[in-house]
């Protein structure tokens, strides 16, 4: 909630937004989110706030989650997350470092959406990104 208050607008997306749907193993110490503001990290009482810069037209692919209390928070979808990762991070480039995400094999089965994953490439428009992807697609036969 905090996140998405701080620094507007953004949503909660790539490291954060993965481990909250439990397709990455790890626990990740800060809070991530997706912004067209500056690059930025705050500190506060109530943890580490990073935010990512993008276009304008790349916000997208996060829906109204409600909270307890009834609070609601910007959070992306697990297909945008994933998108904004490829996309924010092209260090991912190898099938190697992809495998090395360490994806939940039967969330990417099962609950995982393909389909919106290869709609938002297209409608990121990166050629990089569009590789990544068919890339990840290999290494995690989605």
């Amino acid at each position: 909630y905090f996140a998405n208050i701080i620094y507007k607008p953004s949503y909660i997306s790539l490291q954060t937004a993965l481990s909250f749907y439990g397709i990455i193993p790890e626990a990740v110490p800060e809070v991530t989110s997706v912004t067209t503001l500056k690059t930025n990290t705050f500190s506060n009482v109530f943890g580490v706030y990073s935010y990512k810069n993008v276009k304008p037209d790349l916000m997208f692919g996060y829906d109204l989650r409600e909270m307890e209390g009834g609070r609601r928070v910007m959070f992306a979808t697990p297909e945008k997350a994933l998108a904004d990762l490829l996309y924010l991070y092209p260090f991912y480039n190898t099938e190697r470092e992809l495998a090395e995400l360490r994806l939940d094999e039967s969330y990417m089965e099962d609950d995982f959406n393909t389909d919106r994953l290869i709609e938002y490439s297209s409608r990121i428009g990166n050629k990089a990104l569009s590789k990544r992807i068919e890339k990840l697609r290999k290494v995690h036969n989605i």
